[in-house]
């Protein structure tokens, strides 16, 4: 049997710096998406800025601000300052069903998706 070095488990060796890579490869992905997105709202003189996406779109208004942004459009029927679950998931509802009026496929997303 082969000895291992250090802290190598067999087959697992290279498991924790595959998974290391992936981690750092999705929050590039974010810092990308984030910075675009504030892009759009910075050039639409929106006060809010993205620091966290999964956080900041939680409730569909900042969301529905990237858009409006970038698209120079109105989502309709967002709730500005939504007060509860129900609300929220509306909010996220109404800018995926603006989207997907806009051609982009969005099949397999959900509001509760992007609300958690």
């Amino acid at each position: 049997m082969p000895r291992l070095k250090n802290n190598q488990t067999g087959c697992f060796a290279g498991h924790h710096t595959m998974l290391g890579q992936y981690d750092k490869n999705k929050s590039k992905i974010k810092s990308i998406y984030t910075d675009w997105a504030n892009h759009y709202l910075k050039r639409a003189g929106k006060v809010h800025l993205i620091e966290d996406l999964q956080r900041d779109f939680s409730d569909g208004v900042l969301l529905a601000d990237v858009i409006e942004a970038a698209t120079r459009d109105t989502v309709p029927d967002v709730t500005t300052r939504p007060s509860s679950t129900t609300h929220m998931l509306e909010n996220i509802e109404h800018c995926l069903d603006y989207l997907a009026a806009k051609g982009i496929n969005l099949e397999g997303v959900s509001a509760l998706d992007v609300k958690d």
